[in-house]
């Protein structure tokens, strides 16, 4: 038989899957599970809980062409240490490697600024991705 619990750390959530051949299971705190036996026994084992981690930060689109003073918006997929999607959000600090080509906000808006190519990248912790920006010098007009 196989329960899954769900433990909070650090707000992350995580799960557990316990093989039993019965005995009931519950959580305790964060790490600490008691297991009961059919006579109601408790058996504590303290489980120390990995905290989920970006490890790899995908920007999409990877490749952008912009007329000068149009935006687009880039989106992130980010990756744990096994390969798994993030389970929260974490902070992105985001950078143009040249302003004076492109912008980009907090969010991930690029704003095409004159003719050139620009690398952005969004960055946590020791992680980081990076998409690359062509602005045309004129801008597109309709």
């Amino acid at each position: 038989m196989a329960d899954f619990i769900t433990c909070p750390e650090d707000g992350n959530t995580f799960e557990l899957v316990v093989i039993l051949d019965g005995p009931n299971i519950s959580t305790i705190g964060n790490s600490i599970f008691s297991i009961y036996s059919s006579a109601q026994t408790a058996v504590n084992i303290n489980i120390p809980l990995e905290a989920q981690r970006v490890n790899i930060i995908n920007l999409n689109p990877v490749n952008s062409l912009l007329a000068q003073w149009a935006t687009t918006q880039l989106f992130t997929e980010m990756l744990d240490q096994y390969g798994n999607n993030i389970l929260f959000s974490p902070v992105l600090t985001w950078t143009s490697s040249d302003p004076l080509i492109a912008t980009v906000n907090q969010s991930g808006l690029v704003t095409g600024i004159s003719a050139g190519e620009a690398t952005i990248t969004a960055t946590t912790g020791t992680s980081s991705g990076s998409a690359l920006v062509t602005v045309s010098g004129m801008p597109i007009s309709l």
